[in-house]
This record gives structure tokens, C-alpha cells and sequence, in this order.
């Protein structure tokens, strides 16, 4: 559905990403919508604003990083990715 990291060229050195909380104030209600996601790791940084490209390819503006956690390679964010997604399928939820 979200997608914030960008694809690391063929030149680049091993290309680290950081699990993020973001926070993105709605001010429709004064209240705020949250998202978990993976991003490169220069963009892991508390505090910092950034974009979010949306599944339908438009970017939604306004999101500030509040937490950093796990530091992976793309390769690993993959496989828990196929993984989580293969472990929904087979318990039907």
C-alpha cells in the first residue's frame, strides 16, 4: 500500500532501511494518522519531514518521522515482507 524507499542503483554499496513510525497531523479534527514502514536510512532520522508515495503512485506530504527502529538490508526487508504476507495466507485471516 505505502512505499517510501527508493530502488538503490547497481553502483550503490549495500543500501540499509529503517523500520519508521510516521505521524501526519489531520487538521480536518486535530487529530493524527500514524504508519509503520520501511524507508532508506537516510531518511530515519526522529524529527525529520518527509513524503510518502501512495499505492496509487500519487505522494502524500506532511508526515514527520516520531520513531526509528529495526536497520536491515533490502534484501531482508523482503523476505519478512514475503514472509508476513505467506503466514496471513495460510492462517485465512
Amino acid at each position: 500500500m505505502f512505499n517510501v524507499w527508493e530502488e538503490p542503483k547497481m553502483s550503490d554499496k549495500v543500501q540499509y532501511y529503517v523500520q519508521v513510525r510516521l505521524k501526519k497531523p489531520n487538521l480536518k479534527d486535530g487529530g493524527s494518522q500514524h504508519l509503520v514502514t520501511w524507508t532508506k536510512e537516510k531518511h530515519a532520522e526522529v524529527g525529520k519531514k518527509v513524503k510518502v508515495k501512495m499505492g496509487d503512485g500519487s505522494w502524500s506530504l506532511g508526515w514527520t518521522v516520531v520513531d526509528c527502529w529495526d536497520r536491515l538490508t533490502k534484501e531482508e526487508v523482503m523476505e519478512r515482507k514475503n514472509y508476513y504476507r505467506t503466514q496471513r495466507q495460510a492462517s485465512d485471516i
